[in-house]
């Protein structure tokens, strides 16, 4: 990763993530806010912390919501990236269940 694309990544609040890529943030919990997308549908909002700062990432999918809906808030979560656009999938992975 180039040092600009990292201290972009490093700058904001939001979780991103490339293909294969993967980031692990200790988990703090969610908030139901409207899709961006689509006003009349909802996403999740998914809090996390990562070095002291708070980061956030929007995902509305039921593939990724029923993940984290196994894992207790103040887990250390690694959360990957596999495929583009349409074709992309999320695995998350409890690293410590922060207990």
């Amino acid at each position: 990763m180039g040092d600009l694309k990292e201290w972009s990544k490093k700058q904001s609040k939001f979780v991103k993530l490339d293909d294969c890529e993967s980031m692990t943030l200790q988990y703090d919990g969610f908030d139901v806010i409207p899709s961006k997308f689509d006003p009349e549908k909802q996403s999740i909002r998914y809090k996390f912390s990562l070095n002291g700062e708070k980061k956030f990432w929007e995902n509305g999918t039921s593939k990724v919501a029923l993940q984290f809906d196994q894992i207790k808030v103040g887990s250390i979560v690694k959360v990957t990236r596999s495929g583009l656009d349409k074709a992309t999938s999320y695995a998350i992975e409890v690293v410590n269940t922060g207990l």
